[in-house]
């Protein structure tokens, strides 16, 4: 637009200078031509001037803006499968670093780390089973489940794999545009192991310390924890009650671990050990979002999501609510 703008400044300079100068007959076919082609570029620029109204509420603007956002109505999250002591090679792998997810709401900033990409970390702890991605809530009642049966061999009894399993994490995050506090059911489902103390299955709530009228004020996230499991389970069903905050957004975050339902040795080896298979299933799941959850007063906070899904490069978490 500006480089627009300056082209039509230097032509009208021009013909103004044109015309200072310009002594031939009223009548000369030259000056009729100049005229001609200043008319045509008045109307050009008079045309262009009247649909231009970049950038306050040009059709082009919002044209952009739709193409950049996600569809009315839609209700993005942001989900991945971490493989934590699961994965067994490779870098990025852990066990007990991060502390126990069920429960310790001391550990539970570590999965929004992880999760937003909100962190300090090179190598460490950042390898992921499934990779973090934008997923969106399905169907009229607001429901989405992941699942997946896998196996691993190793030639030995390897207890890591089902010790420090694969986590399965998710997190909306939900605005209150009232002046009121409101307190909602979240459903969901899912997978847990239980043995070292390292597996289970969680949600949290996570909130900031002010407003979204004043969210450069914002300075921690304070966690809650609304759920928490320390079984074994393949089809685990639960729910807990979520405040949010008059005027702000909260992050919703649920966690599951992979059950272990097989552990069969298949061969003896004479030198480098027997071989077991360990076959795994995981899922997460949350329904009835739209239908009992995200009602009159509160919505999924588009901005946040994006913002988190992008990873621009922070290293705190309540630096995504700035």
């Amino acid at each position: 637009m500006k480089e627009i703008k300056t082209r039509e400044d230097q032509l009208k300079t021009l013909t103004t200078k044109f015309n200072s100068i310009n002594d031939l007959p009223s009548g000369s076919s030259i000056m009729k031509e100049v005229k001609t082609r200043e008319d045509k570029l008045n109307t050009l620029t008079t045309k262009f001037n009247s649909i231009n109204d970049v950038p306050s509420s040009s059709s082009i603007m919002k044209e952009v803006k739709k193409r950049n956002m996600v569809e009315p109505r839609s209700l993005p999250f942001l989900f991945g499968v971490l493989g934590r002591g699961n994965n067994y090679y490779g870098h990025g792998i852990f066990t007990t670093e991060l502390g126990q997810w069920s429960s310790d709401i001391t550990k539970t900033d570590y999965m929004l780390q992880l999760l937003s990409g909100s962190h300090t970390y090179d190598t460490d702890y950042v390898s992921f089973y499934r990779p973090r991605q934008l997923s969106f809530i399905e169907g009229s009642k607001g429901t989405f489940i992941y699942g997946e049966l896998y196996t691993n061999s190793f030639s030995s009894s390897n207890y890591q794999i089902c010790y420090y399993p694969c986590a399965a994490l998710g997190v909306m995050f939900v605005k209150n545009t009232t002046s009121r506090d409101i307190t909602r059911t979240l459903n969901f489902v899912g997978t847990s192991y239980w043995s070292s103390g390292y597996e289970g299955a969680g949600a949290f709530v996570g909130i900031p310390d002010n407003t979204n009228a004043s969210k450069s004020r914002i300075s921690k996230i304070i966690w809650k924890n609304v759920y928490q499991y320390t079984s074994s389970n393949s089809k685990l069903a639960g729910s807990g009650n979520v405040e949010i905050p008059a005027g702000k957004t909260v992050a919703v975050l649920l966690y599951t671990s992979s059950y272990l339902h097989s552990r069969t040795k298949v061969s003896e080896g004479a030198f480098s050990g027997d071989v077991y298979t360990y076959g795994q299933f995981i899922q997460w799941g949350i329904y009835n979002i739209r239908s009992n959850f995200l009602t009159v007063g509160l919505e999924i906070d588009v901005e946040r999501t994006l913002k988190v899904w992008q990873c621009p490069g922070l290293s705190e978490t309540y630096e995504l609510w700035r």
